[in-house]
């Protein structure tokens, strides 16, 4: 699971794809993305999402108001596997 807090952009995307980067190649099941703590995105969050979901299911923990708007904004909530918690998670994993 990745976990992220803060306000996410571009200057961040290329630590994300690194990140993302090992979590393929550790583990062959969906990518979670822990959202609880993030308090502002912009698009290339929801880029880099959309490009992980080419490669493996993505699932969104526990979204924040500001990625459930983003995701609201651009009509890509149901392009992703939204839980509310990690238990949630792991029972559909």
């Amino acid at each position: 699971m990745i976990e992220l807090e803060g306000h996410i952009d571009y200057t961040f995307i290329d630590d994300l794809t690194t990140a993302t980067a090992a979590g393929m190649a550790e583990q062959h099941g969906p990518i979670a993305f822990r959202l609880g703590e993030v308090r502002g995105c912009d698009s290339s969050l929801l880029n880099h999402f959309l490009a992980t979901r080419c490669h493996r299911p993505v699932m969104l923990i526990a979204a924040s108001p500001s990625v459930l708007h983003l995701l609201e904004q651009t009509g890509t909530t149901e392009a992703f596997e939204l839980h509310v918690d990690t238990a949630s998670a792991l029972d559909a994993a």
